[in-house]
């Protein structure tokens, strides 16, 4: 609906588009009445294209384009001529809906330029937003704090876990079990120790 003539020529695509289906049908059944056609055949696609299979000792008895043979040589396929009109059009339509897009596109952006610097800010913005809202959305799901800096050397992790090795266990319905580490000047030697599957690298 971006221009009254971009509506008008994707109606009316959809509705030829529609109507090939139902035409090739059509010569299809009166194909088989006049037996040039099996009774048991249907319309063949191929590439895109609706082809009438018919007996190859008829073949010039309907028009078209005959589009492919059989291996045996005894069913040739025909696109009727009728559907080949109705392609043309459809093909038509298509080129006229992609010159009004490109229309429709260089008026816009004639009508945009003079904004650009105000669209490039807009853009930085809303990039900032989308992340500081994706950061927020994480700290949600892992129940995340934001991280206070120290400057006296000290490290005060307070129920700290591993988030993808929390949200591995979460999948298989187990819950992780956090750790809390302080490490100052005064005790910044940490040894760890314990069996094998005690928790040791997890906690490094």
């Amino acid at each position: 609906t971006a221009s009254d003539k971009l509506y008008d020529i994707r109606k009316s695509l959809k509705e030829k588009e529609s109507s090939i289906s139902k035409i090739a049908n059509s010569i299809l059944r009166k194909a088989q009445q006049e037996g040039i056609v099996d009774h048991d055949a249907s319309v063949s696609m191929r590439d895109g294209t609706m082809l009438i299979p018919v007996n190859s000792s008829h073949k010039k008895k309907l028009g078209g384009f005959i589009y492919d043979e059989s291996a045996s040589g005894k069913t040739t396929f025909i696109e009727p001529i009728e559907v080949i009109a109705l392609e043309n059009e459809i093909n038509e339509l298509h080129f006229a809906e992609s010159r009004e897009i490109f229309r429709i596109l260089s008026e816009f952006s004639d009508f945009i330029r003079p904004f650009i610097p105000e669209l490039i800010d807009g853009a930085k913005c809303i990039g900032e937003l989308d992340f500081i809202m994706a950061k927020a959305n994480v700290a949600l799901d892992y129940i995340a704090g934001m991280p206070v800096i120290s400057n006296t050397g000290e490290m005060d992790l307070r129920k700290a876990r591993h988030p993808i090795l929390e949200k591995a266990l979460r999948a298989e319905g187990k819950e992780i079990v956090p750790l809390t580490i302080n490490l100052s000047p005064r005790k910044h030697i940490l040894l760890i120790s314990g069996p094998n599957a005690g928790g040791k690298s997890v906690c490094l």
